[in-house]
């Protein structure tokens, strides 16, 4: 394996399977650990309260609009940049984004200030990509929350996250690396290892 620790970001389709990819890396590999944006804002959400009033995961995932304010999402990232502060020179980290959700009005998208993205010391983005219908199908079998979008929003919000993973490759001049979600499970997993230990 690579001695060389990465960051990376990871970021694509609603239903692409970024979850179940950055938990099987972390359950299979002890030299690689995971900040999923989604739990952890749910969990800063409830800091304070008392159980069952807080927001969950399954809720934010509905919508985030009069839930998480633009304060929510500046002291989470940065709670985000002191663990990749903390662990970084210890073992490889990936970042599960949701930084474009579905809103009841269409869609709120809350990216990195330049200088936040630069503090993140980011080597790579993951994008991952996949056919609307199979979007469409896999929110049915298991909506996890997740409102049913229309063909058209669930294309728009693939398109949306690719974007901004270009631009941040642009402003940080980090390659972005498109895999296919369409693809069986273990051979995402295995591309994504070989990914980590990838130092060129």
């Amino acid at each position: 394996m690579s001695e060389k620790r990465k960051v990376v970001y990871l970021t694509g389709a609603p239903a692409a399977g970024k979850s179940t990819l950055i938990r099987t890396l972390a359950s299979t590999r002890p030299d690689v650990k995971v900040f999923e944006y989604g739990r952890m804002m749910s969990e800063k959400l409830g800091r304070g309260k008392a159980p069952g009033q807080g927001i969950s995961q399954h809720t934010l995932r509905g919508g985030t609009s009069g839930r998480v304010t633009q304060r929510d999402i500046d002291d989470l990232d940065t709670e985000m940049t002191d663990w990749i502060e903390r662990y970084n020179s210890q073992c490889h980290l990936v970042i599960d984004s949701h930084q474009v959700t579905i809103e009841p009005f269409g869609f709120r998208i809350s990216p990195f200030a330049q200088a936040r993205l630069s503090a993140l010391k980011i080597d790579e983005f993951w994008l991952l990509v996949l056919d609307t219908g199979k979007t469409l199908e896999r929110i049915q079998r298991a909506p996890d929350g997740r409102p049913a979008p229309t063909p058209f929003q669930a294309e728009f919000h693939t398109h949306a996250q690719a974007a901004l993973a270009a631009h941040y490759s642009v402003m940080t001049g980090r390659p972005v690396y498109v895999f296919d979600a369409s693809m069986p499970g273990l051979d995402l997993l295995s591309l994504a290892a070989a990914r980590l230990d990838d130092c060129a």
